[in-house]
């Protein structure tokens, strides 16, 4: 692989193994797929079943029984794709051994890795449903084990074979194993190593908003903002949008309020305009949560500008920008996140200014 470029996967030479390693392979995944394909299918059925036999019951109870059976049946699936992820991980150490050494071993070893982090988000999930059920302290250890294993299939992978062409793939497996167990250190090492020696990887971006968030939880605006503008470059990507809302309060933190309005302004018109763009489609709920928190922050980022005395964001022209940005139901959150702010901040004239701004414009409109 070329440094720098983009990692290109040739076409395995199925040929160059034998029937029993590729059906291992093919277990190893494929199997939590079609596991958990298997638990949809048998949930939608079993709500079909269901739905003659609870006609009476309050829709409270209904929810709480729908609850409790979603909850069973996940736990179920997880427990049978945990079963069969061991044995597939076992017959992977089984390979391994055998082929140690010759050019079928980073092969096995970076299914390995993978395997080995599908299972810990495995064993995660139970840990969590286990102290929620018990009401005992989360037990992650089993989880943090895993990780450690995946570690030290990455660290042979990488140290033996860095020229396989997975080893891109391998330092974000790698940092993203040491961020869950805490070790936010070693895990920028290795993004910072992904992201200079192979920007083009399918995982950069991935890289660069975990590099970003080490960035300001340490306070260091300036260095976040470094990392999101990499991803500014790469709007198509899914991390797009969040990328500028990170930069937007990273902007903020750093005291640029145009820049930080710049940003949220950018993000609004983006999702404004996926919308345009598809009149059929809608935005996800996520996609919602994280533009009305812009909306609602952009208050904040204004009342910042109006406390700094820029001219730009005069108590006046508030209202004209707020409406500016939102016409639907978020504009009277972000009115009234303004006027808290205005009052907590003892701004008592601004605030009955705009109390009055507020209330004629809404009696002049129809």
């Amino acid at each position: 692989m070329l440094m720098g470029g983009p990692r290109k996967r040739p076409v395995r030479r199925h040929q160059r193994y034998g029937k029993r390693e590729l059906s291992i392979l093919a277990m190893a995944t494929a199997t939590v797929a079609a596991f958990y394909a298997l638990s949809v299918q048998n949930g939608w059925a079993a709500e079909k079943k269901g739905t003659g036999t609870i006609k009476d019951v309050a829709n409270a109870e209904i929810k709480l029984s729908k609850a409790n059976a979603t909850e069973d049946q996940e736990r179920q699936v997880d427990q049978v794709a945990l079963h069969s992820q061991e044995q597939a991980i076992a017959k992977l150490n089984q390979l391994f051994k055998k082929y140690t050494g010759t050019s079928k071993e980073p092969v096995f070893l970076s299914k390995l890795a993978d395997l080995q982090q599908q299972h810990a988000t495995i064993l995660f999930r139970i840990a969590h449903s286990k102290s929620h059920r018990s009401k005992k302290t989360l037990d992650l250890a089993p989880y943090h084990k895993m990780l450690n294993q995946s570690i030290s299939s990455l660290d042979r992978l990488i140290a033996k074979y860095p020229g396989f062409e997975e080893i891109p793939h391998a330092y974000f497996l790698r940092g993203k194993a040491y961020e869950e167990l805490g070790k936010k250190p070693e895990a920028g090492k290795n993004y910072l190593h992904l992201v200079h020696n192979y920007p083009n990887a399918d995982e950069s971006t991935s890289a660069y908003m975990s590099l970003a968030e080490f960035a300001i939880e340490a306070n260091d605006h300036a260095r976040a903002v470094t990392f999101l503008k990499e991803v500014e470059k790469r709007p198509e990507d899914p991390h797009f949008p969040f990328a500028l809302y990170k930069l937007a309060w990273a902007h903020y933190n750093l005291k640029k309020i145009p820049e930080a309005l710049s940003y949220a302004e950018r993000q609004i018109k983006f999702y404004n305009d996926r919308k345009s763009r598809d009149e059929t489609s809608s935005l996800s709920n996520s996609d919602l949560a994280l533009k009305e928190n812009t909306l609602l922050d952009s208050a904040v980022f204004y009342f910042e500008g109006y406390e700094e005395k820029l001219p730009q964001y005069s108590n006046d022209m508030a209202l004209s920008y707020f409406r500016n940005l939102e016409e639907g139901p978020i504009l009277g959150k972000m009115l009234l996140r303004y006027a808290k702010l205005l009052r907590s901040h003892s701004h008592e004239a601004d605030l009955t200014s705009w109390k009055n701004q507020v209330l004629s414009s809404a009696s002049d409109r129809p």
